[in-house]
């Protein structure tokens, strides 16, 4: 499986405030991905995250290059537990996951490339 899900990346958070802008972004990929076929076991995954302008800010210290990269990932496999991912597995079904970001280019469209390949097949 491979697709680009438009759309702001968002990060597994604890802060209240954020989770429903977590749980719509989730949404859009659990959608995005609805027509997918399940994986059948094991399973590479790899999520290449494009960043909005100015998500990268070095004046922020606590997060000058935009959310942590593994809080990207874990947000994308929660919702792809729901049609991609083997059940009852699901993310444990992963072995290998590769995670990048980058900060949207001029005129780049911010959103996530999902690749999922099935090594059980």
């Amino acid at each position: 499986m491979r697709l680009f899900v438009s759309g702001k990346p968002r990060a597994v958070t604890t802060e209240r405030k954020k989770k429903p802008a977590l749980e719509a972004w989730k949404d859009t990929v659990r959608k995005a991905t609805a027509g997918e076929s399940r994986m059948t076991g094991r399973c590479q995954v790899h999520v290449d995250f494009v960043l909005p302008r100015g998500s990268y800010r070095t004046a922020n210290r606590q997060m000058p290059y935009g959310s942590d990269v593994d809080n990207l990932a874990a947000a994308v496999l929660d919702a792809l537990k729901e049609y991609v991912l083997p059940e009852p597995a699901g993310d444990g079904a992963v072995v290998e996951l590769l995670a990048t970001k980058q900060e949207a280019g001029e005129g780049e469209e911010p959103g996530v490339l999902i690749v999922v390949i099935d090594l059980a097949r």
